[in-house]
């Protein structure tokens, strides 16, 4: 809960924020109660670019009111994009990749499907236990460990292929829409710029295959 609202501020020209963090301002507002422009406009107007990454983060949840930690990180990786500090997708943990797809149905029944057999089988490529503190390996070799599960919010998970040296983190969000519910997939942790745009593809693949899937 924020202790304290962003002070606004006028926000530069055009910014596409939901595309540049990869998450929508329905999901923001619903963590955080302030919108991508209130946040970063509270920023500017705190100076923060003369200020390191640990400093924004420090910045946010002391004086911002920010206590979640995976929000603070997101926020300013998002407004260090904004000036032009980082590459797109760019973290200090590496690169990172959201896709999101809105669907026809209740939130509901969006959360049955990613955490059903037939819907991990499709975005996982295998059903597997979904329980806290697992670890998991797929057919396809996958592994992972599940970190947190939230029903009918989100799930966050380590995620890693074959041939990768290194993990990344994953996190399946669900969000309500006006007309149904969308179905986000954020990945952070890549190593290289090149996974990022792989890793893209591969998930919008997926929500398209989903959608195809919920449709039936």
């Amino acid at each position: 809960m924020i202790s304290k609202p962003p002070q606004i501020l006028n926000m530069k020209e055009n910014p596409d924020l939901e595309s540049l963090s990869g998450i929508s301002n329905e999901a923001i507002i619903k963590a955080t109660e302030h919108d991508w422009p209130e946040w970063m406009d509270y920023l500017e107007n705190k100076k923060a670019s003369d200020l390191s990454h640990k400093e924004i983060v420090v910045l946010l949840h002391e004086d911002g009111g920010l206590e979640n930690a995976w929000w603070g990180q997101t926020i300013t990786n998002t407004y260090e994009k904004y000036i032009g500090r980082r590459k797109t997708g760019e973290m200090e943990t590496g690169f990172q990749i959201g896709v999101q797809k809105s669907f026809p149905i209740p939130l509901e029944d969006a959360w049955e499907l990613i955490t059903s057999a037939d819907g991990m089988q499709i975005w996982l490529g295998d059903a597997v236990e979904l329980k806290e503190k697992s670890g998991y390996e797929t057919r396809d070799g996958i592994t992972g460990e599940i970190r947190v599960i939230k029903p009918e919010s989100h799930i966050r998970m380590t995620w890693k292929l074959q041939d990768w040296d290194k993990e990344s983190t994953l996190q399946i969000r669900v969000t309500p829409r006006a007309n149904g519910t969308a179905i986000n997939f954020h990945q952070e942790g890549l190593k290289k710029e090149s996974m990022r745009e792989e890793m893209r593809y591969f998930w919008k693949d997926k929500l398209k295959l989903l959608i195809e899937f919920a449709s039936q």
